[in-house]
């Protein structure tokens, strides 16, 4: 089964909107992953000219058990890039309670550009039952985007701002819950509020708040005797 989760996961396409995981980590040496889509909604939605398969974005992510308290995720992020991150419950695992820091790193090369990101936050979740456990995500990413500088008629005294490096910073909220079958598997549902917390003029880029709506199937090992064991 892990082998077949893994052969999924990297075969599948994915942009990384939704985050789709509870606190809680995977058991050591096992490995689960959440299969699912994510629609993106904010004011450039529907504008004329632009690409509406964009709001749309598939979501591939297995992640690893590195011990009782570490699991470790990759999963395609804007299509031609990876992203990873690392997750630590800071209680026991048989806690219904769990609290997670969580870090990361991210690249992709796209089109005419490039994006390296990195991130850092926490996840919360309480295990309510075997099969509900509810979860609330903050997380600060922040992203350094190279890309041509756009082609503007300017007056003689005008110049183009320059960068300044600090790169583009989102906020990033995300809650949801997940609901779980003894068999293995999984359904998350989420939403996520993206907020503009940072902007570099001089990338010719700027985010926008975004709404994004997401769903999963989470498929993990069904080896759970135990309760309240892991996600």
């Amino acid at each position: 089964m892990r082998a077949g989760l893994l052969l999924i996961a990297v075969v599948s396409s994915g942009c990384g909107y939704g985050l789709m995981q509870t606190a809680h980590t995977e058991p050591p040496n096992e490995v689960g992953a959440v299969f699912g889509a994510a629609y993106l909604k904010n004011e450039l939605s529907g504008v004329a000219g632009r690409n509406t398969r964009a709001a749309v974005g598939m979501h591939a992510a297995p992640r690893l058990g590195l011990s009782d308290h570490i699991d470790i995720g990759l999963q395609p992020w804007l299509l031609l890039g990876a992203r990873a991150d690392v997750k630590v419950d800071l209680l026991a695992p048989l806690n219904p309670l769990a609290i997670a820091p969580r870090f990361g790193v991210g690249y992709a090369r796209g089109i005419g550009s490039d994006t390296a990101m990195v991130l850092a936050g926490g996840i919360a979740s309480y295990r309510v039952t075997r099969e509900f456990e509810p979860y609330a995500a903050l997380t600060f990413a922040n992203h350094w985007i190279t890309r041509p500088a756009p082609e503007v008629d300017l007056a003689p005294d005008e110049t183009l701002a320059p960068r300044s490096g600090v790169g583009d910073g989102l906020l990033q909220l995300h809650t949801g819950f997940e609901l779980r079958a003894r068999t293995g598997v999984g359904v998350f549902l989420e939403y996520g509020l993206w907020l503009p917390a940072r902007d570099d003029p001089g990338d010719s880029y700027a985010f926008v708040t975004t709404h994004i709506f997401a769903i999963g199937i989470h498929a993990f090992s069904p080896r759970r005797g135990e309760f309240p064991r892991n996600r």
